[in-house]
C-alpha cells in the first residue's frame, strides 16, 4: 500500500518516470531524485509536469533517503552511499521490478529472462509467441520499450495473463521476493565485473531469477 507514504525514486530515465507516475497515481508523496542536474532532464521533467513530485536533482539528499519508506531504483543506478544509509535505517530498498512484482495479479504468469547474452532477443521471440496465442500478454522490462512496472495497469495482468519480462543482474540485486512463474537464464559470460567484483558474485546475482520460485515453477538455464 503506497498511499500517505514517503517513497523516493532514483534515477530519472524512462523507468524512473514511470515508477513516479504510477506511486504518484497511488497516493505516494515522491520524492524524484537523480545525480544529473535539471538542464539534462528536460524530457524527465516535461513527461512529470503534471504530476505531484519533489524534484532533488545535481545530487542525492541523504535525509531524503533515510527518512523515507521505501526507496525504489531504476535500472542501473549504482549501490549509491545513501541507499546503504536508507537500509541501515531500516527503509527498504527495492528494484523497479520488486515493486512492479508485487502489485502482479498472482493468477498472471511473470516469464522472467535474464543472462549476458542473448535475453533481449529471446524476451522478444517470447513476447511474440506469448501475443499469438491469443492470451493477454505483455513484453518488457528491460527490453527498452516498457517497464515491467507498466504491466501493472496493462490488460495482461489478469488471471491468465502472460507477462513477459527482461530483466538485469542490476535489476535482481535489489529484489527480495520477485518471483517469476519462468525464471529463464540464458547464459552467464564475463560482463558488469566493475560492478560487482567477480564472476562469482556476478553469477550469483543471475542465478537469483530463481532464488524465490517455488516448487511447480519453471527454471530454464543453459
Amino acid at each position: 500500500e503506497l498511499a500517505g507514504k514517503k517513497v523516493v525514486v532514483v534515477g530519472m530515465a524512462q523507468t524512473g518516470v514511470a515508477l513516479a507516475k504510477f506511486c504518484a497515481r497511488r497516493g505516494a508523496r515522491v520524492i524524484v531524485t537523480d545525480a544529473k542536474p535539471a538542464d539534462k532532464l528536460g524530457d524527465a521533467r516535461a513527461a512529470l509536469a503534471d504530476v505531484a513530485v519533489t524534484w532533488e536533482v545535481g545530487g542525492h539528499d541523504l535525509a531524503s533517503f533515510t527518512s523515507a519508506e521505501l526507496v525504489v531504483m531504476s535500472p542501473g543506478v549504482p549501490d549509491l552511499p545513501e541507499m546503504k544509509a536508507a537500509r541501515a535505517a531500516g527503509v527498504p530498498v527495492w528494484a523497479e521490478i520488486e515493486l512492479a512484482f508485487r502489485y502482479l495479479h498472482p493468477d498472471a504468469a511473470l516469464l522472467a529472462i535474464t543472462g549476458t547474452n542473448g535475453k533481449s532477443t529471446t524476451t522478444a521471440l517470447t513476447g511474440a509467441l506469448c501475443a499469438a496465442s491469443g492470451r493477454p500478454s505483455f513484453c518488457g522490462g528491460n527490453l527498452g520499450n516498457m517497464p515491467l512496472i507498466d504491466a501493472v495497469d496493462h490488460p495482461a495482468n489478469v488471471p491468465g495473463g502472460l507477462i513477459v519480462a527482461e530483466v538485469a543482474a542490476f535489476m535482481l540485486e535489489h529484489c527480495n521476493s520477485f518471483r517469476p512463474r519462468v525464471g529463464i537464464l540464458t547464459n552467464v559470460t564475463e560482463d558488469h565485473l566493475d560492478r560487482f567484483g567477480t564472476m562469482e558474485t556476478y553469477a550469483h546475482m543471475k542465478g537469483r531469477i530463481w532464488d524465490f520460485q517455488r516448487p511447480g515453477d519453471l527454471a530454464v538455464a543453459n
